[in-house]
């Protein structure tokens, strides 16, 4: 018979039940211990891609370029003022009187054209500077006061065998080279004629250019062309029986740029010598016998 309580308002009471053999659960943690899971957060911003080797090769071939470029135009542009600086009216004037000053006659002619035609140019050589004793020398060179002007003058001071002279040059700017470079023209070249009068003297001739009288005569002009120098005037041909002594002028120029002026005249006298006087007496010998017989 089972056990059974007994109850005297109710009766007999069953027994409680047997306990359960399943496990009894854990109790529930409290909040303050709970750890919430973690959750994933997506990351936020650029991802970048590693650049390659090309492509820095080639961005610093592009910074050395821009900087040369950057370089090449600051020396451009000094080299360019430094230039110009130089090639002034005034430079081109002394570079002139250098080339005569050192007998380079071709030269001149070549860097101012005297306008001559060229039976005058005969005695604007190298040849007949080189015979020359002295030639000019060089003191100063100074232009106008007109700095913005594209006609200059420029007024040089030289010595010629110790004397001391000036000439004014006419310059005008021309053409520049490549548009940058400044260039300037000498419009009139520093020449004189000389007259020459000859007696009993058929040819002359000056550092091994001779002339005849004959020919010069019958130029429109009786004179010849020649840079500044101390010149010797050499007569020629005059035969066994005539003696022409050699005659030296020292030639200058105008004091302006008048390419007429005069720088002096030259006379060539011949005389005639023993030589002519003994031919003399002997063909007077020669007819007096002759008239005899």
């Amino acid at each position: 018979m089972s056990e059974q309580h007994y109850d005297a308002n109710q009766g007999a009471v069953p027994p409680p039940p047997a306990p359960s053999q399943s496990p009894t659960p854990p109790p529930a943690p409290s909040p303050q211990n709970v750890v919430a899971p973690a959750v994933a957060v997506p990351q936020a911003g650029v991802t970048f891609t590693p650049m390659s080797d090309k492509s820095r090769r080639r961005i610093k071939r592009i910074v050395v370029g821009v900087v040369a470029l950057v370089v090449l135009g600051v020396v451009t542009t000094v080299a360019l003022a430094i230039a110009n600086w130089t090639r002034t009216p005034e430079a081109q004037v002394r570079q002139y009187l250098d080339l005569l000053a050192d007998g380079k006659a071709s030269a001149a002619t070549a860097m101012v054209d005297p306008g001559l035609p060229n039976d005058q140019r005969g005695f604007l050589s190298d040849e007949v500077m080189a015979s020359s004793s002295a030639r000019i020398e060089v003191e100063d060179v100074i232009a106008d006061d007109a700095e913005h002007s594209k006609e200059r003058m420029v007024t040089a001071t030289m010595r010629l065998d110790g004397e001391r002279f000036t000439r004014s040059f006419r310059v005008s700017e021309a053409k520049k080279t490549f548009g940058l470079l400044k260039n300037w023209k000498i419009q009139d070249a520093m020449v004189a004629r000389v007259d020459v009068q000859a007696d009993k003297v058929t040819h002359f001739s000056i550092g091994g250019e001779k002339m005849s009288v004959a020919t010069l005569k019958e130029a429109p002009s009786s004179s010849i062309v020649l840079y500044p120098g101390v010149y010797t005037f050499t007569p020629e041909e005059t035969g066994e029986y005539i003696d022409a002594a050699p005659k030296t002028v020292s030639v200058k120029a105008a004091t302006g740029y008048d390419s007429s002026y005069y720088g002096g005249t030259v006379e060539l006298t011949g005389t005639y010598n023993d030589k002519m006087a003994a031919a003399a007496l002997d063909a007077a010998a020669a007819l007096t016998n002759s008239c005899a017989t």
